[in-house]
């Protein structure tokens, strides 16, 4: 299979500054790693073990604030679930 035919998962990519925020606005900040840092060690570790699954997620450039207004109008909990549904959200509205 090959890459393009096979991009449909997001992955919330978020930026040094935004990271505080997130962990601030979080309901599940102890689910979050402990500081940028590590977070974006672990995140593009996951998408390498992804790859070699065949996945090939879409890194989704988030703005916390746009996060947080979504899950207020969806009635979402700012947790994992809503993170990635935002992500596929994002990447649905580049199409």
């Amino acid at each position: 299979m090959t890459e393009e035919s096979n991009v449909n998962v997001g992955m919330c990519w978020y930026q040094r500054e935004q990271w505080e925020l997130l962990k601030e606005s979080a309901a599940d900040p102890e689910r979050l790693d402990d500081s940028y840092e590590e977070w974006k060690t672990g995140a593009n570790g996951a998408i390498q073990d992804l790859e070699k699954q065949g996945i090939y997620p879409k890194k989704v450039s988030v703005r916390v604030s746009e996060l947080i207004e979504w899950c207020n109008e969806k009635g979402y909990e700012l947790n994992g679930k809503a993170r990635s549904e935002f992500a596929t959200y994002l990447l649905s509205k580049r199409a």
